[in-house]
C-alpha cells in the first residue's frame, strides 16, 4: 500500500500534465474512475481466485486452504504488477508538445 500511495501524486502529474485546462476536470474524472474501478475489479479478481484455489485443494471453509488461496492471489497479482511494469517500459516516448500558434 505504501507503493501505491508513493505513485498516486506522480501518476495525478502525469496524466495532467500537458493538457488544456478546459480538459483538466474531464481527465481528472477519467483517472479517478479508473483508479476506482480497477480497484474494485482487481479485488474481485484476486478473490475468486483465492477462493477457486481453496476449493480445489481443501475445504473453502479451512483456514489453511483460505490461506494458501490467499498466498496464490498475492503470486497473480505479484505477476500482473511485473507484467504492467513490463508494458510500461514498451509506451512511446513523450512528445513535446507543439508550440501553440499566434495569429497576429
Amino acid at each position: 500500500m505504501a507503493g501505491f500511495g508513493a505513485a498516486g501524486l506522480p501518476l495525478t502529474v502525469t496524466a495532467m500534465s500537458g493538457l488544456p485546462p478546459e480538459r483538466a476536470g474531464l481527465a481528472s474524472g477519467l483517472l479517478n474512475t479508473s483508479r476506482q474501478v480497477g480497484s474494485a475489479v482487481g479485488l474481485a479478481a484476486l478473490v475468486s481466485v483465492a477462493s477457486a484455489w481453496a476449493a480445489e485443494h481443501g475445504t473453502p471453509d479451512s483456514d489453511e486452504a483460505l490461506t494458501a488461496g490467499f498466498g496464490v492471489a498475492f503470486l497473480v497479482a505479484a505477476g500482473m504488477l511485473a507484467l504492467a511494469a513490463l508494458l510500461a517500459l514498451a509506451l512511446p516516448a513523450r512528445r513535446p508538445p507543439a508550440p501553440a500558434h499566434q495569429d497576429r
